[in-house]
């Protein structure tokens, strides 16, 4: 019965939609006054416990979208907007990888202008934001590059990672995801050398300064320096590997949830989980660092953390569970003598993945994200 939730919510009247609207909003209200305080209060600390419930709720929604099929779960986002429900055109950005096409005299770098699009900006502003969040240039580095292998890895299921080999390392990591890691490098030092010295607002006397203490309150009250160490310990080497880990899946589950329920990438929906993810990130990863650096602070423990992996689980699990179904309607296309598998692999071809991953875990431990990509696609 629950699978045909779609086919019967189309029958029901509007105040079916509004009972529901208005238990989620009661659970906000009731979240935002009860629920303690995190390691965050500017600008004030409802924000923080506003953004853990609706936490909740988004968690509460996957859980429900994970026991619908494919199909199901397509159709009930059509109650949120009617144009969702359809096939994506995706795009692919390979082919011709020519830097400078002389076939083509009135624009030679035509492949380059085609590779500009949304991504562009959000490959920058992204890793910008994620440097403030994790406040380490080593990390984000090798997030950088680990993603960029992925995309190779698992460029035989989504089209959009089909890229040119510089469009990997010269647009994404070094350009965008580079420039974007170094904006954040200095945005952490601007805010590590600011003095933070808090005076009420009646207390300024001058207009100019109120209006400064207003857009401070929208900063941090004071600031932390992350150190992760790690190399200090094999705990923390584990712990730093299972930051990197939950992150790239975080990246991937993206990618794979536009993929199968057929979201357009500028969609308000994928806006919105994004903005989700960056407020419900930046708490878990101050948490967690915060749970390594001083483990017998129990006032750290931390709720965020743990409901933002749950949620990660949940994306990887909705993937695995629709991609199954998927299975039965493959398509295996030829394309210049090249076996291409839309959404399986060939039988044996996992084993050879899954020794080529082991290897490459041994050389470089936070590589073994890659083993992610077996899931029993035979």
């Amino acid at each position: 019965m629950l699978s045909r939730f779609c086919f019967i919510l189309t029958n029901v009247p509007i105040y079916i939609y509004r009972g529901i609207l208005a238990c989620i909003l009661v659970f906000l209200l009731l979240g935002v006054t009860q629920i303690p305080d995190g390691p965050f209060t500017r600008p004030h600390p409802a924000l923080w416990r506003f953004v853990f419930c609706t936490s909740i709720v988004y968690e509460l929604a996957l859980i429900f979208i994970l026991f619908q099929t494919a199909d199901d779960a397509r159709q009930l986002l059509k109650h949120v907007d009617k144009n969702l429900g359809k096939p994506l055109s995706e795009k692919k950005y390979g082919g011709n990888c020519l830097l400078y096409d002389s076939s083509h005299p009135s624009d030679p770098f035509h492949n380059i202008w085609d590779k500009m699009d949304i991504f562009v900006p959000t490959h920058f502003f992204g890793w910008w934001i994620k440097t403030l969040m994790l406040r380490d240039w080593w990390i984000c580095t090798v997030m950088s590059i680990m993603f960029e292998i992925l995309e190779y890895t698992l460029e035989h299921q989504l089209p959009n990672f089909s890229e040119c080999w510089w469009d990997h390392w010269l647009m994404d990591a070094l350009i965008c995801n580079g420039l974007g890691i170094y904006l954040g490098m200095i945005t952490l030092k601007y805010l590590s050398m600011k003095p933070y010295h808090w005076r009420g607002l009646w207390k300024i006397p001058t207009y100019t300064g109120k209006l400064q203490r207003i857009a401070a309150q929208f900063g941090p009250y004071c600031w932390i320096q992350f150190d992760w160490q790690p190399t200090s310990s094999l705990t923390r080497w584990f712990c730093v590997l299972g930051l990197i880990f939950m992150s790239l899946l975080l990246e991937l589950n993206t990618f794979y949830l536009k993929f199968v329920l057929w979201l357009e990438p500028p969609h308000i929906l994928n806006i919105l989980r994004l903005v989700l993810m960056v407020f419900a990130g930046a708490v878990s990863v101050r948490e967690y660092f915060q749970l390594l650096d001083d483990p017998a602070d129990p006032c750290f423990l931390g709720r965020s953390p743990g409901l933002l992996s749950t949620k990660k689980k949940k994306h990887f699990s909705q993937y695995v569970k629709k991609s199954m179904r998927l299975q039965q309607n493959l398509i295996i296309s030829q394309q210049e003598d090249v076996r291409v598998t839309c959404m399986c692999r060939p039988v044996g071809h996992w084993e050879y993945r899954l020794g080529s991953d082991l290897l490459l875990s041994l050389i470089f431990p936070s590589l073994f994200m890659p083993v992610l990509d077996i899931r029993l696609w035979r």
